[in-house]
This record gives C-alpha cells, sequence and structure tokens, in this order.
C-alpha cells in the first residue's frame, strides 16, 4: 500500500510498505531516491523546477518565473505534528515547518493510521 497527501505544491506526506525507487528530474539531472518500508509517514519535498516519478505516482514539475530556485527532492523524517503545522528534520541543521490551512489533512492521517501505526496521542488530535 502507497499513501501521498499534498500539503501544498512542493512539500507532500508519504508512506509505504514496500521498498520504492523515486526518479527524479531537475533541470538535465536525473537521480534516484530510495524510500524504505515504513510504519509511519514520511516527508517529501519537491522544488518546483523539479519532477518526481514513481510506480505509484508522478509529481510534475510548476513552470513560473520564480522555478529557478536551485534544489533536490527528499525525503525527511516527520519529528511532530499539531493542528496548524508538521515539523520536520532536513538535512540542514535547522528544522523546518510547514504550516497547513485546515486541520483537514491532520484529521486523515490520523484516520488512515498506514500500516498499523499507533494514534497519535490525544494532544495532536484536532479540536473539535
Amino acid at each position: 500500500q502507497f499513501i501521498c497527501f499534498a500539503l501544498n505544491e512542493t512539500n507532500f506526506i508519504i508512506s509505504t510498505n514496500d521498498h520504492i525507487s523515486l526518479t527524479t528530474l531537475c533541470g538535465k539531472q536525473v537521480s534516484t531516491i530510495q524510500v524504505q518500508q515504513s510504519r509511519s509517514y514520511s516527508h517529501l519535498s519537491v522544488p518546483r523546477a523539479c519532477q518526481v516519478q514513481s510506480q505509484h505516482f508522478v509529481i510534475r514539475k510548476i513552470q513560473t518565473p520564480s522555478s529557478t530556485r536551485q534544489g533536490s527532492p527528499s525525503v525527511n523524517t516527520i519529528l511532530s505534528m499539531d493542528q496548524t503545522s508538521i515539523i520536520i528534520n532536513t538535512s540542514s541543521p535547522d528544522l523546518q515547518t510547514i504550516h497547513l490551512a485546515t486541520s483537514h489533512i491532520l484529521l486523515h492521517l490520523n484516520q488512515t493510521q498506514p500500516h498499523n501505526q499507533p494514534s497519535m496521542p490525544a494532544h495532536y488530535q484536532p479540536l473539535a
């Protein structure tokens, strides 16, 4: 089973019960990212000028004048989630916070619970 949620146009939450390969195309550079089988979600960052493809999905590059920003796709560990944001561990020394417009994505992540993932503690649940 493979799960992918788009947080915005460059940030995605993924989970897989199989080892998968992601093929990335940034400019003319092609590379591969390995995603290990996981019992939890991971963060996938895709710069606007890049395309990512696997046997399960394709994320196409976005053509905008500001898409000249350099970078490459990466898979990152999710450290924590609250009602409005997700904090991830990236290869840079600083943590990155992704702010969410609504709590619907986090509510859905809690409901899907991939691969028997334990529920998030009650203090991470959206308020009714």
